[in-house]
């Protein structure tokens, strides 16, 4: 049984031989293929099985066998045709193209040795038509010269150009405005009723796809988009289900960055000073920090300051008031707009924490064992430990230590310790202690409660 194939508008004999395997030069056998550049839309290929059988041409006129759009054009028409009888000089064809002035005009008046014409009608063309007529050489026959035989026109064929397969639009204009994506064509011309418009998400997956209708040449898509991401869009026509090849997508379009999701460190770094962080936003270029005395400034006030063009994570803002609250946010930015703000965050620099809190590894202790002694920075302006100072009380003698806090800097906030050598005391001792701790500012806050070892 054959395998056939229907030529669609803009395949070529190469491309079809590689989809089925084949070749070029056996389409052109199986399918009496005079000239491999010429296929036209509709036209029916034998791709395996028999060839098929030329026929004889007996009759007085030439059959036209192939007539229609050539593939990978919207206003050429290609014809064959059979003829047999010997002795044929030429073929006489004539093409004509009617208008909307309802008028049919001679496109092309010639002569060709070939059995196919082609012929591309003018822009304002709605229908072509074309015929064929053989030509017979002559011969001499009592000093009489005289045609072998004489033939007529061909039966005309039609084509009407409202038929064509829709054209592929050309590529889309592409905007985003904050969260909306606008896909636009204009001066459309493209044989559809239709646009169908595919939008894909950073250059993955289609994130949307919508068809609007051609009006006045014109054809509008919009959806809304997730911030931080591309966009491209691609299209094609469509009229009647049939559909166009798709166009080429557009650049990508970039949408205003998403929030960043919050500032994860606010601390003071001096008394003057506080040292933010947040997390990091893969579309931002940039980031901007404002901040203010009173919370409520960011609504509507003069007194909210900015600082902008940041390209990093982290900033450290100098130049501050100690012993005031200070409340950040921060908003990513990149070249398509602004985020929205991220929450805000506040702290009070230049203040001396508040007491620590504490434990010990027991509370009951034999001589000569070690004695480990816990406590947590309490800050009140988010500031890391600098020193702590330990008071020992054993037999009504005190004993201070002080302990700087020399740790690496994502260690510096966990739990700081003080280990007691137990041996110098007698059994039936009571070790009392208490810490207090300092943070930027160096000055120490309230010691913490007074806790007993046995």
């Amino acid at each position: 049984m054959a395998t056939t194939y229907t030529v669609k508008k803009g395949d070529t004999l190469s491309e079809i031989a590689v989809t089925y395997k084949t070749t070029v030069a056996k389409l052109v056998e199986l399918n009496n293929i005079k000239d491999p550049d010429f296929i036209i839309v509709g036209q029916v290929l034998t791709i395996s099985g028999d060839a098929k059988k030329k026929t004889t041409n007996t009759t007085s006129t030439a059959r036209i066998d192939v007539f229609g759009l050539q593939a990978n054009t919207d206003r050429t028409v290609y014809a064959t045709w059979t003829w047999s009888k010997a002795n044929t000089q030429e073929y006489k064809v004539m093409w004509y193209y009617y208008t909307k002035n309802k008028v049919w005009f001679i496109g092309s008046n010639s002569s060709t040795t070939d059995n196919q014409s082609v012929y591309t009608a003018p822009d304002n063309a709605t229908h072509v038509k074309f015929k064929v007529k053989p030509i017979s050489k002559t011969r001499t026959v009592n000093n009489k010269t005289t045609s072998y035989w004489t033939a007529g026109w061909s039966t005309q064929k039609t084509y009407n150009f409202s038929d064509n397969p829709p054209t592929t639009p050309p590529v889309p204009t592409v905007n985003i405005e904050k969260y909306t994506l606008t896909a636009t064509l204009e001066n459309l011309n493209v044989n559809a009723t239709d646009i169908q418009f595919n939008v894909v998400k950073n250059n993955k997956t289609t994130f949307k796809t919508g068809t609007t209708a051609i009006t006045t040449s014109y054809a509008s898509y919009s959806c809304v988009v997730d911030a931080g991401a591309e966009y491209k869009v691609r299209c094609r026509s469509r009229r009647d289900g049939v559909y166009s090849a798709w166009s080429e997508y557009s650049s990508n379009v970039t949408t205003i960055p998403a929030a960043t999701s919050g500032i994860i460190n606010c601390r003071a770094s001096s008394e003057t000073s506080v040292y933010l962080e947040w997390a990091k936003v893969s579309s931002a270029k940039s980031y901007e920090i404002q901040y203010t005395t009173n919370l409520d400034y960011f609504d509507d006030s003069d007194k909210v300051q900015s600082v902008s063009n940041i390209e990093a994570t982290k900033y450290e803002k100098t130049g501050l008031e100690s012993g005031e609250e200070y409340f950040f946010r921060v908003r990513s930015v990149n070249d398509s707009g602004k985020s929205a703000w991220c929450d805000v965050k506040s702290v009070v620099i230049g203040v001396t924490p508040v007491a620590p809190t504490t434990w010990s590894s027991t509370t009951t202790v034999i001589t000569g064992e070690s004695l480990t002694l816990y406590w947590i920075h309490n800050s009140e302006d988010g500031s890391s430990q600098t020193f702590a100072e330990v008071e020992l009380t054993v037999d009504d003698n005190k004993y201070t230590y002080t302990v700087e806090n020399s740790t690496e800097e994502d260690e510096k906030d966990k739990t700081s310790s003080y280990v007691v050598d137990t041996l110098p005391y007698d059994e039936g001792t009571k070790i009392r202690w208490r810490v207090r701790t300092a943070g930027i500012t160096k000055v120490y806050g309230d010691w913490s409660v007074e806790r007993t070892v046995d």
